[in-house]
């Protein structure tokens, strides 16, 4: 999202959209490691203009809908905040 002086001025929302993605995704799905058990990929160190080093290679995994939530229709809706601003922050 940059630095100052040039920061991006709308990373609060993109962080708010991307939590909430994340949020029902994790909710509706379980999310395991094709193994059977999560091993930590060694970190990327040639990376050094990210602020946090990320990961080599990929980690493979299954996604399946959780057995409680099995034939129910999701309904996302937005509803007022109580801040000055109505978007959705971190």
């Amino acid at each position: 999202f940059g630095t100052s002086p040039h920061i991006c001025a709308g990373r609060h929302f993109a962080t708010g959209e991307i939590i909430a993605l994340m949020t029902m995704l994790i909710l509706q799905f379980d999310i395991c490691p094709v193994g059977g058990h999560w091993v930590e990929p060694p970190v990327n160190i040639n990376a050094v203009a990210a602020s946090l080093s990320p990961p080599m290679g990929q980690t493979s995994v299954t996604v399946s809908e959780r057995e409680e939530f099995k034939g129910v229709k999701w309904d996302y809706r937005l509803t007022p905040g109580k801040g000055r601003h109505g978007l959705i922050i971190g």
